[in-house]
């Protein structure tokens, strides 16, 4: 896949002069248009609590908060869904 045009790209970190309860959060969804008129959309969450829970939890938890935000984002895009 070639590298996508900046303006198709965002990526979120925590901002470390703030605080916040996670040890690291850090987001990129890309957006890719797609030639049927479509679009993809790859989202990349890499999250750690620092707390001593299992590595599953961990990922349940960063793919629940991933499918909020996908829903989210597709509400925002298409109003009407």
């Amino acid at each position: 896949m070639l590298p996508l045009p900046v303006e198709r790209r965002v990526e979120l970190a925590l901002d470390p002069a703030q605080p916040h309860a996670l040890e690291e959060l850090r987001t990129t969804w890309r957006i890719q248009a797609l030639p049927n008129g479509g679009s993809r959309i790859d989202l990349h969450v890499l999250t750690d609590s620092g707390l001593p829970v299992p590595g599953f939890i961990e990922r349940a938890v960063a793919e629940g908060t991933a499918r909020t935000s996908l829903d989210e984002l597709v509400v925002a895009l298409n109003p009407g869904i």
